[in-house]
């Protein structure tokens, strides 16, 4: 088999696997949160975050000694522990105006977007601004009253469209998000 070969068939699996993972995503399979962070060489997690509390602190090193911190939450496939949904905030900037990252798996439809509500209220839409092999990833500037809102609310659904028209819901309880976001704000 040459390389050529090789490589097609690589991606050919690849390709199979992350199917599969769209369509257990879609199924309807059991999905567990966890808080879980694998810490690379210059990012730290808040240290001792308290049982019960679904989101996360973790801040990056820059190259002018200042940490840029954000809150997340994940959703893990429990069977496998593989990622299907990360929710991350932060505040690149302008301290009153967060900015908001939602990894998504890989086949969905790109073009509906996702749609966010906190609760029953109001639909918040954004779009997906491109896929790698990570994930989809879809950003959302969160004003102060969208903060407020998740800091008194008890979940943040997103949907969006698995690759064959169906809609997917996504629970993300904010158990602690007022606290973990109030770290770093």
């Amino acid at each position: 088999m040459d390389i050529s070969s090789a490589a097609r068939t690589m991606m050919r699996s690849r390709g199979l696997i992350l199917a599969g993972l769209a369509a257990v995503l879609v199924s309807g399979a059991t999905f567990v949160l966890t808080n879980a962070f694998a810490a690379g060489k210059d990012e730290k997690t808040a240290s001792g975050t308290p049982p019960g509390d679904l989101w996360t602190v973790r801040c990056q090193e820059s190259d002018k000694a200042k940490e840029h911190c954000e809150v997340f939450q994940r959703l893990i496939v429990k069977e496998s522990g593989a990622r299907v949904a990360e929710f991350a905030i932060g505040f690149p900037e302008k301290k009153d105006l967060a900015r908001g990252v939602v990894v998504l798996p890989l086949g969905i439809l790109l073009q509906p977007g996702v749609e966010m509500k906190i609760d029953e209220g109001k639909s918040y839409a954004f779009k997906v601004r491109y896929c790698t092999q990570a994930g989809c990833f879809a950003y959302v500037n969160l004003d102060k009253d969208l903060l407020d809102l998740m800091k008194s609310g008890t979940a943040a659904r997103f949907v969006f469209k698995s690759a064959d028209g169906k809609d997917v819901n996504l629970s993300m309880p904010l158990t602690g998000f007022g606290k973990a976001i109030k770290e770093i704000g």
